[in-house]
């Protein structure tokens, strides 16, 4: 038939209802892999989290990118077809004065929307709440602290300070700020210089692997797809893969000695996060969150990781090569293909010769070059001619002009076509087919 690919006329990237249900599909799909990576700790140990963090990478861009490709083919489903025909086709009412049909697709698509509207508004009232009780709370570090900072910033990351430091009503410690960040210290908790040292290294890690950036991203795609309970799956999970991340970053530049201190600088917040748990909620839109109520099994991820950093194997730049390699890999393959509807039960081809009837007798296919098919409708007044040509460029319609109306196909010459356009009353029947020459089957002979 008149496939996609086979067009000069052709869009090489698409954006349509199908890309969009293919991307939800692939999604929930990664989603439930990555799931089950991120709990298997020995997996993790093994394979490295930059690898983890490979994987979160590609699937935001897979999330965010839900295109057809001029390569992608389509797989006839009945299934999605018959679903496909109940939402797009079947009327509910039509709005008076405009005359527009509501359909359950426009009724999904407007609910969709609403719901997407409410979330982004809640967490936009949610984090401005946060907000503003950090800043109700806040007051100024220690010269001490501050110094510490300061050393921290210039030591590790090379860079002159332009972080501030506060201390304020906070469970955990936590920076927030994409353009100006602020790192808060929870009010009456202590530590002492080695433990204040790794609290702050562990915070600006996660700035400079923009983690901020990461979980906004994955906000919006909660706000999007608010209705699949995946995606809040996928959202802690990214949380933990973040900490994860970032202690192993941080590890990375310890001795075993300040690797000691660092947990227990952990062990020191928990503690401290257990106390004030119970007075305040637990504040969510922050880069860093070291402990929280179902964060359990989580935390223990991390301990057991932390205390096994040593023993795990380290990877070469070649093996996250060869990781990132694969994961490409992954993602040409889901847009290799996408569904496409098969009607069985329902009818297209009638609205597309408004509604001219259509049996063996009166119509039949005419096939020029191969699998490329046109819908022939004999006169009934006039024998010999011909009342539309019409050109079947979706498998859909051939399914249902062979499946349905079981019509015979008759395989023509280029002559012979350009005669039937003769029929059809075209004045100029062999600039006719040249159009559709150009347009569908270039590469004929």
């Amino acid at each position: 038939m008149f496939d996609d690919s086979n067009r000069i006329f052709q869009t090489s990237i698409l954006i349509d209802l199908r890309s969009v249900v293919m991307a939800v599909l692939w999604l929930s799909l990664l989603i439930v892999a990555f799931h089950f990576i991120r709990r298997r700790t020995r997996l993790i140990q093994n394979f490295g989290i930059v690898t983890l963090v490979i994987m979160l990478g590609f699937m935001l861009v897979r999330s965010f990118a839900p295109l057809n490709f001029s390569f992608t083919k389509n797989i006839s489903s009945t299934i999605y077809g018959n679903i496909s025909y109940f939402f797009t086709e079947f009327e509910l009412f039509r709005i008076p004065g405009i005359d527009f049909p509501v359909t359950p697709l426009v009724v999904l698509f407007l609910v969709w929307l609403v719901g997407a509207v409410v979330s982004f508004l809640l967490f936009l009232r949610k984090t401005r709440k946060t907000m503003k009780l950090y800043r109700s709370t806040m007051h100024h570090p220690l010269a001490q602290e501050q110094r510490i900072l300061d050393e921290v910033v210039c030591a590790e990351f090379g860079r002159k300070n332009r972080f501030r430091l506060r201390h304020a009503m906070v469970n955990t410690p936590l920076t927030y700020g994409f353009f100006r960040p602020t790192i808060l210290i929870p009010l009456g908790q202590i530590y002492n210089e080695r433990e204040l040292y790794c609290v702050l290294l562990h915070e600006l890690t996660h700035y400079y692997h923009r983690d901020s950036w990461i979980k906004l991203l994955v906000q919006i795609l909660c706000c999007l797809f608010w209705w699949n309970p995946l995606v809040y799956l996928f959202q802690k999970d990214v949380d933990q893969t973040v900490e994860l991340h970032c202690d192993a970053s941080v590890c990375a530049k310890l001795t075993s000695q300040e690797q000691c201190d660092y947990l227990s600088a952990i062990a020191n917040t928990l503690q401290f996060s257990k106390k004030i748990n119970k007075l305040m909620a637990q504040q969510t839109g922050a880069v860093s969150k070291l402990a929280s109520d179902d964060g359990k099994e989580q935390l223990k991820q991390r301990l057991n990781i932390l205390m096994k950093i040593s023993e795990s194997p380290k990877h070469t730049k070649r093996y996250y090569f060869f990781a990132c390699l694969l994961m490409a890999v992954v993602m040409l393959f889901s847009y290799l293909f996408t569904f496409t509807p098969k009607y069985t039960q329902y009818g297209k081809l009638e609205e597309m010769v408004e509604g001219a009837a259509i049996t063996q007798e009166s119509c039949y296919l005419a096939e020029y070059p191969n699998d490329c098919y046109f819908l022939i409708l004999n006169s009934p007044e006039f024998e010999g001619y011909i009342d539309a040509i019409v050109p079947l460029d979706e498998d859909d319609l051939v399914q249902e002009a062979l499946e349905v109306y079981r019509l015979e196909v008759h395989q023509v010459t280029e002559n012979e076509l350009i005669s039937l356009f003769a029929k059809a009353g075209f004045e100029d029947p062999e600039t006719t087919f040249e159009f559709f020459a150009q347009a569908y089957f270039p590469n004929a002979s």
